[in-house]
């Protein structure tokens, strides 16, 4: 029987020995579970730059640290610093006392020479050794042949598992991160017995419990993202089902819900790390809209299969308990399964932005484009609770965010839940259809939401096949969409194909060319093709370009009477035009014409597109991209606007569509059958389109480009530069009423406040809505300004700031032209004002000048006694008039110490003071009953 035992253990050692002969790389990175779990814990921090080092061999002193730290004795350890028994560790040696503890606790030794070697490199074995003695395992190694015994015991707890150990080989910092977390949830062995009768059984004591820590695995039921919370059923029938608060701010807390899942919580019910098995989830869109009888199997897209559906599967949509029927195609989530089932269903419905692709990120604003490339924006700063967004399962910051990306925004609980998808493909197009397109041999599905672009990106709209013919054969860039579908493609191509619309100006017969402003620009043509008056090319509405130019004889450009042609056309790859379609005609004395009145030989259709005049512009919508006149015609990335015709510019919509349209505006409006407006051409009153009145500060005046400019930052809004018709229609410092025309031209309303030739300040209040008033504040509480607007002493008005309101310090010698930027916390007791008002909202105050001293009312008597034994504050108030209630301040922070009390028929209140000090100063108020402030001062405090 001994032969035998000697026998195995040979091979034991053998076993060891030739596994492997080398140091080589740990398999843990710094993304491993185990090196997350070591860093969670504060077992693992890396040296003095925070470098973790997992590839390089282990010390005895920071082996040694590592054990004590699972231990939950680093604050002992801290504790025995200093002076050790080893004669090459000197007292300021930065692990005497982990070396200390160590020894004493029996985890390790040192050498028979009297030595520690704190940085002698620690093989497996002896790194195992630690381990066990630490564990208490060490009397089942005693007396055992070295390394053998020790490596066999810790093989068999499953230290090793996942390590590739070799007895005398030195460790790697990794591979024992490894073999920790293997350790931290084995049973200790305890000591039962004592003497004769001593024995050894394992316990319930584990590293994880030493440290505080609970390990619980069971399923997440629910979540919170606002709270950072979750919910954990216990698989352990004896724990139960309790909310945890989720230290983590990187997970995405929402993706959770349904998932099982490793907890390790703290004893604050803090969870410091978690490991949810993805393994039973699947991130999946729906295929089809669910029907009220589809109760047993969904369709997923992705995956394109079918699911069973538990009977008691739990669905929600956007954080929301929603039904099975309540599911509709395009939802994108989580599918949590259990024996082969779907049991969780955590989806979101993309309410706010569904597949919008991202042109730029700036101040906290999204730009994108959507379905129709038409360009939109979405304000982070809009949702009270913020955002959440995630690329690639992990949480990124909105700077993260880049151009071509597409988003995904849900808006619910206050919150932007925004989803990041980034995935393009470039390469040549060799197929084209409506339904796919193959880029590099690879065939992709496309969106019902796709766009194109052929000239990258100037122009965008919705995919159809035929509008990407003269792609096929270039290349592109392909950006794909959640589902690994074509959202956007878009290329430099010399386009064939688009139309053209434009404004025809002349034709000369000598070079048979026409001058025709289209693209923001007038350029001259060669007709390739025939000219057909209205929209389609057939022999019965054929002109010829002399008819075309008798038809425009009286333009010469000078005279009054100038005729402009309303034209469409495309451009072959030689830059001549195909064909030319008249479809109106504009004299500047007559007006619009169509072209039925005008060409009386030929028989015009009209197919694709329809041509209008319309007389009265009513308004802009800038919600739905669309002007509102007899009809509504929608404005998308690729129609065409151009401001006079007379003197002609393009006009770009995002410039135009927030401004307020004035009377008799014209236009002349092409369009096609879903009322998209293709050109736009204003013939009268463009200049008398203007923004709304806003309020503003004039901040800056200067020249840039030949033109006088104003910086002015608007109330509730943001600081812009304005071009000025006239250098003098606005002053530094100066509150105005204004609109901006199309032009960006400022047009001062009423100058609410400006600074008069004795460099004094006055008044205009002839504005329907805001007001000045003036005065000295009398009392500050909080955002409230309480002001004497009458110089009798008595307050008469209180006004209300907020984030909104402009704060402006003009105490200067140059009055207005000496304004500098100020906050809420300059605004003192005994300042002059001056505040622009909406009602009771102050949107502008001025601080005009610093406080006034006054003389103080002799008979007015404020005093306070503090009793140290009940911390009862009494606050006597004499000879104040019409005293009626008080309320007491911290003198110097202004924080309020007490709530509102009456006083007795003797002018006494008593509070109980909780802040835990004797006050020393404080500022007490006193008020009328009609909540008035009658007097503010800052009392000493006598200590009874």
């Amino acid at each position: 029987m001994k032969r035998f035992k000697k026998l195995l253990v040979t091979l034991l050692v053998l076993t060891f020995v030739l596994s492997t002969v080398s140091v080589g790389f740990a398999a843990t990175t710094e993304t491993s579970p185990s090196v997350v779990r070591a860093k969670a814990l504060g077992i693992l921090k890396g040296d003095e730059k925070g470098n973790l080092n997992l590839d390089k061999p282990i010390t005895r002193a920071e082996a040694l640290t590592l054990i004590v730290r699972i231990s939950g004795l680093e604050s002992s350890a801290n504790l025995m610093k200093g002076q050790t028994q080893f004669k090459d560790v000197p007292a300021t040696h930065w692990a005497t006392g982990y070396i200390n503890l160590g020894v004493g606790q029996g985890i390790i030794k040192g050498y028979p020479d009297g030595t520690f070697r704190p940085n002698a490199n620690v093989t497996f074995a002896e790194m195992a050794k630690m381990l066990l003695y630490a564990m208490n395992y060490g009397v089942t190694v005693e007396g055992a042949p070295w390394p053998a015994g020790v490596m066999g015991k810790a093989d068999d707890l499953g230290i090793f598992d996942d390590v590739n150990a070799v007895p005398n080989v030195p460790a790697l910092r990794g591979d024992v991160v490894e073999m920790i977390d293997n350790s931290l949830t084995i049973k200790h062995l305890k000591q039962v017995g004592y003497g004769d009768l001593k024995q050894y059984e394992e316990g319930d004591e584990t590293f994880l419990s030493k440290l505080d820590v609970e390990e619980i695995d069971g399923r997440i039921t629910a979540v919170d993202v606002k709270d950072k919370e979750v919910t954990v059923d216990p698989d352990d029938e004896d724990l139960k089902t309790k909310t945890y608060t989720l230290l983590n701010e990187e997970i995405d807390i929402e993706s959770l819900l349904g998932v099982e899942a490793t907890v390790w919580v703290n004893d604050n019910d803090e969870i410091f790390f978690i490991d949810p098995n993805m393994d039973d989830v699947k991130v999946d869109i729906v295929d089809e809209n669910m029907a009220d009888d589809d109760d047993d199997e969904i369709d997923l897209k992705l995956v394109g299969d079918s699911f069973d559906l538990a009977d008691d599967v739990k669905v929600y949509i956007n954080g929301a308990k929603a039904d099975l029927e309540d599911l509709k195609a395009g939802m994108y989530g989580n599918f949590v399964f259990e024996d082969d089932e779907i049991v969780y269903i955590n989806v979101k419905e993309w309410n706010k932005v569904d597949a919008g692709v991202v042109t730029k990120v700036e101040d906290k604003i999204i730009t994108y484009f959507d379905e129709n490339g038409t360009e939109d924006e979405i304000d982070m700063e809009d949702p009270d609770d913020g955002y959440v967004i995630t690329l690639d399962g992990k949480k990124i910051d909105l700077d993260d965010i880049e151009k071509n990306d597409v988003i995904y925004v849900a808006d619910y609980d206050d919150v932007y839940h925004i989803l990041v998808v980034r995935k393009t493909v470039e390469g040549k197009v060799e197929r084209v259809k409506d339904e796919e397109v193959k880029i590099n041999g690879t065939t992709y599905d496309v969106s019902d939401k796709a766009t194109y672009s052929l000239n990258e990106d100037e122009d965008i709209a919705a995919f159809t096949a035929d509008a990407v013919t003269d792609m096929a054969g270039e290349t592109a860039l392909t950006i794909l969409d959640l589902a690994g579908e074509v959202r956007h493609i878009t290329s430099a191509v010399e386009s064939t194909s688009d139309d053209i619309f434009g404004v025809l100006t002349k034709v000369d017969t000598y070079n048979e060319v026409v001058k025709i402003f289209a693209n923001g620009e007038s350029k001259s043509y060669e007709i390739d093709g025939g000219i057909y008056a209205g929209d389609q090319a057939k022999d019965a509405a054929e002109i010829s370009l002399d008819d075309l130019y008798a038809y425009t004889a009286n333009h010469d450009g000078d005279s009054e009477d100038d005729e402009y042609v309303i034209v469409k056309f495309a451009l072959n790859k030689d830059g001549e035009i195909d064909d030319l379609y008249v479809l109106g005609f504009y004299e500047a004395d007559s007006g619009f014409k169509t072209v039925s009145d005008v060409v009386y030989d030929v028989d015009a259709e009209f197919v694709d597109y329809t041509i209008r005049f319309e007389d009265v512009i009513e308004d802009f919508d800038e919600d739905h991209d669309k002007i509102e006149a007899s009809d509504e015609y929608f404005v998308t990335s690729t129609t065409t606007i151009i401001d006079e015709i007379d003197d002609m510019d393009i006009v770009k919509w995002d410039d135009i569509k927030e401004k307020e349209v004035g009377d008799d505006v014209d236009a002349i409006v092409v369009f096609d059958d879903k009322n998209d407006a293709k050109l736009v051409v204003f013939v009268a009153g463009f200049t008398t389109i203007a923004e709304d009145e806003e309020l503003g500060v004039v901040l800056d005046k200067f020249v840039e480009d030949g033109d006088w400019k104003a910086t002015v930052k608007v109330y509730d809004g943001e600081e812009k530069d304005y071009v000025l018709a006239d250098k003098d229609d606005v002053q530094l410092g100066e509150t105005i009423v204004f609109t901006v025309n199309s032009d960006n031209e400022l047009d001062p309303v009423v100058t609410v406040v400006y600074e008069n030739p004795e460099d004094t300040i006055a008044v205009d209040n002839s504005d329907d809505v805001y007001k000045y008033v003036d005065g000295t504040v009398k009392a500050k509480d909080g955002s409230y300004i309480k002001v004497d607007e009458d110089g009798d002493g008595d307050i008469d008005g209180t006004y209300k700031a907020d984030a909104k309101t402009l704060i402006y310090d003009v105490t200067g010698d140059d009055v207005l032209g000496d304004i500098d930027e100020a906050s809420l916390s300059d605004v003192k007791v005994g300042k002059n004002v001056g505040l622009v008002v909406d009602g009771k909202s102050i949107a502008v105050l001025y601080i005009i000048s610093e406080p006034i001293e006054e003389e103080e009312d002799t008979d007015a008597a404020i005093t306070a006694n503090f009793d140290e034994t009940t911390d009862e504050l009494e606050i006597t108030v004499a000879n104040v008039e019409d005293a009626y209630a008080i309320r007491v301040y911290d003198a110097e922070t202004n924080e309020v110490l007490t709530s509102f009390a009456t006083l007795d028929e003797n002018g006494t209140a008593i509070f109980t003071v909780t802040s835990g000090e004797n006050p020393v100063f404080v500022k007490v108020r006193v008020y009328d009953d009609n909540m008035e402030t009658l007097l503010e001062k800052v009392v000493a405090v006598r200590v009874n």
